[in-house]
């Protein structure tokens, strides 16, 4: 709760902050949001690709074993002794009969030199069964191969195994949490000091940019925890968690708040809050 003022003059100029730090608060939540719509509209997308159709054609041939119309696709590497053997073994892993539906849940693709690669996954539900499958495209002159094929049964549809839950957490998740929320308490002051700084105004934004960025990344799968570290990386903001579909895990990602700390230390060091240049 904001602590009532008795100065008026104080009074104004913290209306005046207050709204500035409100501003703040709006576009931090709509570039959130912006971000949560274009993961969810890269997948709508997606879902129209020529490559997510050509995927989910191969699965079909894989449910049914036909076996030579998949060969016919696949990529040369993978036309080897045994291949059928392990088409059959892929095959096994579906329930018998037809999907009750099929999901796309995740759509990702890159250049390399050996042409665009491609990865389409998609969940498979049966009545009381899930499947998550994934096939590998690679573009070969105008037509497509396949270069891989991964089936995985599932106790539980991938909604619930990747749920954001409070359970079960491991050290790293502890560990992770109590760092989101010291950057979240340094980011936080420092740009709270900043906005209510006399600072000139080209200053004191590019004050507020540096505050809310961080170098370094640290990223923590919420599912499995595991935990990786990307040294060279800057983060628009420090701290962030996101999920780029439903069927898939969240990651909480942090960042090492120079910005903030360099202000707060400098703040400490003058008594207060950096003074302004003049001309």
């Amino acid at each position: 709760m904001v602590r009532q003022l008795l100065d008026e003059g104080v009074a104004g100029r913290r209306r005046i902050r207050g709204r500035r730090l409100t501003g703040i608060g709006v576009l931090v939540v709509a570039i959130m949001a912006l971000a949560g719509c274009d993961n969810g509209d890269r997948l709508t997308r997606a879902a129209d690709r020529e490559e997510t159709g050509f995927a989910a054609r191969q699965l079909d041939r894989a449910r049914h074993a036909e076996i030579k119309a998949l060969l016919e696709v696949m990529a040369p590497e993978l036309r080897r002794d045994g291949i059928e053997k392990d088409l059959r073994q892929i095959q096994s892993l579906f329930p018998r009969g037809e999907p009750l539906a099929v999901q796309l849940v995740d759509f990702r693709t890159h250049s390399t030199s050996r042409g665009v690669r491609t990865v389409v996954s998609f969940q498979y539900d049966f009545a009381d069964a899930w499947v998550a499958a994934e096939v590998v495209l690679r573009t070969q002159g105008d037509d497509f191969v396949v270069s891989g094929i991964t089936v995985n049964p599932l106790d539980q549809p991938l909604q619930e195994i990747h749920r954001f839950a409070v359970r079960n957490l491991s050290g790293a998740h502890y560990v992770v949490m109590g760092l989101a929320g010291l950057i979240l308490a340094a980011v936080s002051t420092a740009l709270v000091r900043c906005l209510r700084a006399p600072l000139d105004p080209p200053r004191k934004w590019l004050w507020a940019l540096a505050i809310l960025c961080g170098i370094g990344r640290l990223t923590l799968n919420w599912t499995t925890g595991k935990v990786s570290l990307s040294l060279l990386y800057i983060q628009v903001f420090s701290l962030g968690a996101y999920s780029s579909s439903p069927y898939l895990p969240w990651i909480v990602s942090l960042s090492l708040p120079v910005g903030a700390l360099m202000f707060l230390v400098v703040d400490r060091s003058k008594g207060s809050t950096p003074p302004a240049t003049s001309g």
